[in-house]
């Protein structure tokens, strides 16, 4: 019976290639710093998403009761600036989250 043209070139190497499962790397932990270090972290991130949102509302506010386009200008200008705060208070805290979830611990 006639070999088909696809079938016989790839079984002569399989045998001798290493299955793909025995090259993954090993899971390592997402960084080296214990879960005390991590959830004395996060509580500092929480504190400081607490602030930088309280900060961000305090401008919105005042930008809310801004009449001259000067200062609603400037405003803007400032909730830009503390939302950028913000976004960058809950990257970290977001990070130290899901590095506390790699860990176990219960947030």
């Amino acid at each position: 019976m006639p070999q088909q043209a696809g079938k016989s070139s790839g079984q002569g190497k399989a045998p001798s290639a290493p299955p793909v499962i025995s090259r993954a790397p090993v899971a390592k932990p997402a960084s080296n710093r214990t879960p005390s270090t991590v959830r004395r972290q996060l509580g500092q991130a929480e504190r400081d998403l607490a602030t930088a949102t309280a900060r961000r509302d305090v401008v919105l506010a005042e930008l809310h009761d801004a009449l001259d386009h000067r200062e609603m200008a400037a405003l803007g200008e400032r909730l830009a600036r503390s939302q950028e705060v913000v976004d960058t208070a809950e990257e970290t805290w977001l990070a130290l989250a899901a590095e506390a979830e790699a860990l176990g611990l219960v947030l």
